[in-house]
């Protein structure tokens, strides 16, 4: 059974990796429209955005790619940024600009197994970022604004364990049934830490908003959190994580009915929706989650 969402007393998670961490390298223009979002208000600055997607020809191609692709219906082929930031919108181009930085990250991977690895971590990425964002603004979230970077970033601890040591991370994920995770406590028994202490150290290794970086750090153990600020948001990812597991990643679970993790009903109590009315949003939104993953994947 997948452990990965298990509630459990932070002290109990104060692990030290037994490795000297190395972080993958994130792209400059990634770091730049990251600084970019933390910095924004009410205001965006879509002109500082094109100027940045543009001094980077590789992420720029990219962008147009996935905004053209099947998902996004343009009518009319999008070939400049600007245009794509009116059609689009701000934080949609910045959500594809991160998703570039981390589809980039497959470039340090070079055999087949971890290469195969790398593409199953970035299809629970994507899919935990598209249900994070999707409940966030459903729920009305204060903080809806790092949803998608917080659920794209949560799983980056898995790719710097298979980066620092891919051979026993390799035999630790082929260890599983066919589509799980390996499971928190595995990772602390191994590594010494586990994927979410690593996603966190790695969002301040690549100066992410200091919020952001908490809701990662806590989405294993959201529920003793007592700041509701990272709190809500933390139970939130940890719900959508729980979605992309069933959804995407448990191939024996595919077409059986969502599980909630004890997560949802913790949220659900915090702000006072009905815990079934977030189960069927949840559902709802799977056939548009599995088409996002694909437009970022294939396109």
């Amino acid at each position: 059974m997948d452990d990965s969402n298990r509630i459990e007393p932070e002290t109990e998670r104060e692990w030290k990796p037994n490795f000297e961490i190395r972080f993958p390298p994130l792209s400059r223009t990634v770091a730049d429209v990251t600084k970019l979002l933390a910095e924004t208000t009410d205001a965006p600055d879509t002109p500082r955005l094109v100027k940045i997607v543009n001094s980077d020809p590789v992420i720029g191609a990219f962008v147009l790619r996935r905004i053209n692709s099947a998902y996004y219906g343009m009518r009319t082929r999008v070939a400049d940024i600007q245009k794509a930031c009116f059609l689009l919108g701000f934080e949609e181009v910045c959500d594809i600009v991160l998703t570039a930085g981390m589809m980039k990250l497959g470039d340090i991977f070079e055999s087949v197994s971890q290469i195969r690895i790398f593409e199953r971590i970035m299809e629970m990425s994507l899919g935990t970022a598209g249900f994070n964002k999707k409940l966030a603004q459903y729920l009305d979230l204060s903080r809806r604004g790092f949803a998608f970077t917080t659920g794209l970033i949560h799983t980056v601890g898995r790719l710097v364990l298979l980066y620092n040591r891919p051979a026993e991370y390799e035999a630790l994920w082929y260890s599983n049934e066919s589509g799980m995770l390996p499971t928190v406590t595995s990772e602390q028994i191994i590594f010494g830490t586990d994927h979410a202490e690593l996603a966190a150290r790695t969002a301040e290794d690549w100066h992410l908003p200091d919020d952001a970086t908490l809701v990662i750090r806590n989405y294993l153990t959201p529920g003793h959190v007592r700041d509701p600020d990272i709190r809500i948001p933390a139970l939130t990812l940890s719900v959508s994580a729980a979605a992309t597991r069933h959804f995407f990643l448990n191939t024996d679970d595919d077409d059986e009915e969502f599980s909630p993790p004890a997560a949802l009903y913790t949220l659900a109590r915090q702000i006072r929706v009905p815990a079934d009315d977030i189960i069927e949003f949840v559902h709802e939104q799977r056939g548009d989650v599995s088409q996002f993953i694909h437009s970022m994947v294939d396109a």
